[in-house]
């Protein structure tokens, strides 16, 4: 997340620190964010972090970010607007077009959720849809609940969020096509029913709802089960 108040940036994440600062000490250092809220004791360690982020041309940038605080307890890393100015960064918010510029002119658009900012980050590095990031993953959440309400059987769930996800499910298969890995893909729609005991014996029935099992594995192993893949 993008803050305009904090006054350094913060990683919850220690893999991701690569050096520490020996002379930090944590009961003389507080944390301070945009809101005012102040709060001691929280930061356990300082040092450098790298993170990976995505330029507004999509590629991947490392970047290492200097004084970072440690604090585990945080929900999230927070970005801090302070410490990336004082280093030479501009940071530009207007409606629509939010972007940090780095002193040697890379871009990144900054995204906004809810009234709040983020920076598009690379939470494990790979292929552009053979990774997990919070803005893609963001994103697809929206897609999906735009469709309305699913309950089971009905056309949005049936239709429109399968065809979503398999269409998702089919960019990942063509990206990993010339890797070492290859993706396996089985549409279910299985019938039958169950009870219900904690509804007094209540029995839920369900006609041919979609299940999609993906299966990852090594190339040339095909369709067929593997110790070393992974039902999902």
């Amino acid at each position: 997340m993008v803050d305009t108040g904090a006054t350094s940036h913060i990683v919850t994440d220690i893999g991701k620190f690569k050096e520490f600062d020996e002379t930090f000490k944590l009961e003389k250092h507080s944390v301070e964010l945009a809101d005012g809220t102040r709060t001691n004791g929280v930061a356990e360690r300082r040092g450098a972090a790298e993170v990976y982020l995505r330029d507004n041309t999509g590629r991947r940038v490392k970047t290492t970010l200097t004084k970072v605080l440690y604090v585990p307890s945080f929900p999230q890393d927070i970005f801090s607007v302070k410490a990336a100015t004082a280093n030479g960064a501009s940071v530009n918010f207007r409606q629509g077009c939010n972007k940090l510029i780095h002193k040697n002119g890379t871009t990144f658009d900054i995204e906004e959720y809810d009234r709040l900012y983020y920076l598009n980050t690379q939470l494990v590095i790979g292929k552009s849809t053979g990774e997990f990031n919070a803005v893609r993953a963001r994103k697809h959440l929206e897609r999906i609940t735009s469709f309305g309400p699913r309950p089971t059987g009905s056309p949005e769930n049936e239709v429109l969020t399968v065809n979503f996800l398999l269409e998702q499910i089919e960019h990942i298969k063509a990206d990993s096509a010339s890797g070492p890995h290859s993706v396996t893909v089985d549409v279910q729609r299985p019938t039958g029913s169950f009870s219900i005991d904690f509804l007094g014996g209540f029995t839920s029935y369900y006609d041919r709802v979609s299940n999609i099992a993906v299966r990852p594995g090594a190339q040339g192993w095909g369709s067929a089960p593997h110790a070393g893949q992974l039902p999902l």
